[in-house]
């Protein structure tokens, strides 16, 4: 929840100042915003099921990782 809150406010704080830093970077920042909010909706009904069940039938590990190394390598193209 954490995690959500913190690309809510700086996701605003985009939206409401983007001649804050130079197009180049805030168009970066906005992509990584988006791609952590679309990941955490996706992981939700996911988190909720097995909250209710008490159960991790159907959490696959093989995407889990899968997506953390997609993730990881995004970053470091973002740095090259």
């Amino acid at each position: 929840m954490v995690l959500f809150g913190t690309v809510l406010v700086f996701y605003t704080i985009e939206l409401i100042s983007p001649g804050a830093v130079t197009q180049d970077w805030a168009t970066i920042r906005m992509c990584g915003y988006s791609k952590a909010v679309i990941t955490f909706v996706k992981y939700m009904p996911q988190v909720f099921l097995n909250w209710k069940r008490k159960s991790t039938v159907g959490w696959s590990i093989e995407n889990v990782l899968l997506d953390f190394s997609g993730g990881f390598f995004s970053f470091a193209q973002t740095f090259v």
